[in-house]
């Protein structure tokens, strides 16, 4: 899969303010529905009663039920970037543990909404746009870095930065899956996601770049030392930026 395109492209620039307020009001209540009822009992009827808009309204702005949905699930996405200005950037390791760390947190206040999405991701039935949009957080996550690592010659042969993205988003939903089934606790839904970046990123990398990350990687799986100080220092910040806020 090719994620190198991916970008926003939700065309929630419009002419008038009351034209764009209405649009982000259908997006927040098909998120606020899909989290309620799921991907397969999500009703156009009942979003148009909640958004209180006709439906050629709705497929005037969006154009399908399947575009509403994935455009939605990226608005979800950039309003937690809005909510959680980050510390590190997002072409560094640290960047994307800082992002799985305090998404974390997220997804444990919206565990029905994460339920909808990984069962999206999973089906047989969606579109493979709706499929990425599914993704999309984990690529905005991983994207800049891995590309980081591809320009830098940090990337194995026969390796690229999409190849590193796939492996671990797939990963990812179906730690994702389990937790969302309670499989696994909180504390291991983290535990598993970071191994998860941490492991496929180690088989994938050599040179600087696969230096630092078997630093985190042994410190991980041993006293967990690094890992700690980082989880304390980025959820401080981000308690700081909310009360800030």
């Amino acid at each position: 899969m090719n994620f190198s395109e991916i970008g926003i492209a939700d065309n929630l620039v419009y002419a008038s303010p009351r034209i764009f307020e209405r649009r982000l009001r259908i997006l927040d209540e098909t998120q606020k529905l899909i989290a309620e009822k799921g991907f397969e009992k999500f009703r156009m009827r009942e979003l148009c009663k909640r958004a209180e808009v006709a439906p050629h309204t709705i497929y005037k702005a969006f154009g399908s039920k399947e575009r509403l949905i994935a455009l939605a699930i990226r608005h979800q996405f950039e309003s937690f970037e809005t909510k959680h200005p980050l510390k590190y950037s997002r072409r560094s390791l640290q960047g994307v543990l800082e992002r799985v760390i305090i998404g974390h947190a997220t997804m444990l206040s919206m565990q029905e909404y994460v339920k909808a999405v990984t069962s999206i991701y999973f089906s047989l039935t969606v579109d493979d746009d709706l499929r990425e949009a599914a993704a999309y957080n984990v690529i905005l996550t991983l994207l800049p870095w891995a590309k980081g690592l591809q320009q830098q010659g940090c990337l194995r042969d026969g390796f690229t930065a999409d190849d590193l993205v796939e492996q671990i988003i797939r990963l990812k939903f179906t730690i994702s899956l389990q937790w969302c089934r309670g499989g696994i606790s909180d504390e291991a839904f983290l535990e598993k996601k970071v191994l998860a970046v941490l492991t496929s990123a180690a088989g994938s990398t050599r040179g600087d770049g696969y230096r630092e990350i078997s630093d985190y990687l042994t410190d991980f799986q041993g006293k967990r030392a690094i890992f700690e100080r980082f989880r304390v220092e980025v959820s401080q910040e981000a308690v700081g930026t909310a009360r800030r806020a």
